[in-house]
């Protein structure tokens, strides 16, 4: 089987980070994690926040591709609007 539950999905390259994406992701991670306590946890501790050593930038040519396809399938909908967001490329 391939990645993500398609059958010929091709997982192109892992790309690991360079800190200022860590610091990035550390921030997401800082500013939505909740400290819940529930049944399952009587007696454990609970972190007080998740830690981010690495990122790494996983690239499927399937996937870019299909949500190409459909992002085109959509602006032509839209009468050839041109949406003022990154193609995906930093």
């Amino acid at each position: 089987g391939g990645c993500g539950g398609r059958e010929e999905s091709a997982v192109v390259s892992y790309q690991l980070q360079n800190p200022g994406v860590v610091r990035e992701i550390q921030g997401l991670f800082d500013a939505t994690y909740r400290k819940v306590y529930t049944r399952d946890r009587r007696g454990v501790p609970i972190p007080d926040r998740f830690v981010v050593r690495e990122v790494h930038r996983v690239m499927n040519d399937q996937v870019w591709r299909e949500y190409v396809r459909k992002r085109e399938e959509i602006r032509q909908q839209l009468g050839g609007v041109k949406a003022n967001t990154p193609d995906g490329i930093h």
